[in-house]
Order: structure tokens, then C-alpha cells, then sequence
């Protein structure tokens, strides 16, 4: 088990023995204290590399060149349409006239001048 540990191979299956165990452990800190131990295995890093490239290729979805014709019209078509509905409603709510408020009460005029606003002389 010692060996293949320090080879990187499987271990077999099987019970251990307590002095075995103490054995494998020394064997996994020694191959952990060989320089480059951390660095992931090359066919790791290569796997994983092809996995991520087809999981964005995936979300990137079709590319342009893959959209039919008869997609890229509806699309355009649907767009002036939203165009249009757009303008029109902007006219409709624009247009409308603001009601004006209507006044409460009556104005009295209080010992002023109405015209000059001079206080009265």
C-alpha cells in the first residue's frame, strides 16, 4: 500500500492494521512533501479545460450565423411593431390635456390698490 501510495496508484482494498495505518500515513505526507504535489495532474487540468469550453459553447446558444431567416424577420417585424405601439401611446398620453383646477372660494379685494399694488396712495 506504501508503494502505491508513492506511485499515485489506487489503493487496494482491504482491512487495515493499526501499524499499516501509520505506515500509509507517513507514505501520504511524504508524497505530499514532493515538490509540485499541489499542482493538479496535466490530464486533470485538460479535462476539465474541454468540460468548461462545451459548457460555454452551450450557453452562448446558437450563433448568428445559425439564426434562420424566417426568425430574423419576425424578429425585425416585432420590433417596429413595439416601435410603433410605443409612439403611439407616448402621442396618446401627451396630448391629453391637463385639467386645470378649478378655484374654491371668493376673492375679495382688502383695502388695496388693484392696479398698482402701491399700498394706496
Amino acid at each position: 500500500m506504501v508503494e502505491a501510495v508513492l506511485d499515485g496508484d489506487p489503493l487496494p482494498s482491504g482491512r487495515l492494521e493499526p501499524d499499516e495505518v501509520e505506515a500509509l500515513r507517513a507514505a501520504i505526507e511524504l508524497r505530499a512533501a514532493r515538490p509540485g504535489a499541489d499542482l493538479p495532474d496535466e490530464d486533470f487540468v485538460t479535462n476539465l479545460r474541454r468540460r468548461i469550453a462545451a459548457a460555454q459553447s452551450e450557453e452562448a446558444g446558437p450563433s448568428p450565423s445559425r439564426i434562420g431567416r424566417r426568425a430574423l424577420l419576425t424578429g425585425a417585424a416585432a420590433a417596429a411593431a413595439a416601435g410603433v405601439v410605443g409612439a403611439v401611446g407616448e402621442r396618446a398620453l401627451s396630448s391629453t390635456p391637463r385639467p386645470v383646477p378649478a378655484a374654491t372660494g371668493e376673492i375679495v379685494p382688502d383695502s388695496g390698490d388693484w392696479g398698482t399694488g402701491g399700498g394706496g396712495e
